[in-house]
């Protein structure tokens, strides 16, 4: 990956609201480094944007209800469609992990990758 595809912070994405833009600019930083991590660290990294994502988008979706923002329902889609992805590079990299087990093991025995998830890998 080249520096020119790795997300940089913009100030267009301020929203004027400094829990929510300190956020943002979290989720920044740990994108890049999600963009420069080996797997391992990625498995973590995912992980700890799951969580941090969870939080924000219930905020979020907590003031966009009180507020009647109207585009809400949209914006509460698009938060339901981040975890969605999420949930599936989770599993496309726990996938690829349990396949790199058995490519090591698969002398002794030792794979244990479903066709469920053998499939997954496309």
């Amino acid at each position: 990956m080249t520096t020119s595809d790795n997300i940089l912070w913009s100030d267009l994405w301020l929203v004027g609201l400094k829990k929510l833009d300190d956020e943002h600019q979290g989720f920044v930083n740990l994108i890049q480094s999600m963009q420069q991590a080996t797997l391992d660290e990625l498995v973590l990294l995912l992980d700890q944007f799951e969580l941090t994502a969870r939080s924000h988008f219930d905020l979020e979706n907590r003031m966009m209800e009180d507020t009647q923002f109207p585009p809400r329902e949209c914006h509460i889609d698009e938060h339901n469609a981040v975890l969605k992805s999420v949930a599936e590079v989770q599993a496309l990299i726990d996938a690829v992990n349990k396949m790199l087990v058995c490519a090591d093991g698969i002398a002794n025995n030792n794979c244990n990758l479903t066709m469920e998830e053998f499939h997954a890998l496309g």
